[in-house]
């Protein structure tokens, strides 16, 4: 499965995506909550997705019907979003965020 986000940065609730399964592609509108960690042991940021509301376009009914995603399909796009994250301005602002008086 190869994911393709639009419009996400790492700021987004609300961001769109499609996805290239079996030689087709997908379009999904998707509500995330997710959170950003820092791991004092890696030295690294992640995001980790805590739900997903999705729902995929349905050419035959035209219109957004709702879909649920497997693990694997919600691993792959926790993956993604960590791939899109704009991670530079996000680290900025989660610093800047921890760090106010």
């Amino acid at each position: 499965m190869e994911y393709t986000l639009h419009d996400f940065t790492g700021f987004e609730r609300t961001f769109e995506f499609s996805v290239q399964k079996d030689g087709d592609w997908h379009e999904f509108k998707c509500y995330a909550d997710y959170s950003i960690t820092y791991d004092n042991l890696e030295d690294n940021y992640s995001l980790k997705l805590d739900t997903a509301k999705v729902s995929i376009y349905s050419e035959e009914y035209e219109k957004y019907l709702s879909y649920t995603l497997s693990s694997e399909e919600y691993e792959a796009l926790q993956k993604a979003m960590n791939e899109y994250a704009h991670w530079q301005d996000v680290i900025e602002w989660f610093e800047n965020f921890n760090n106010k008086d």
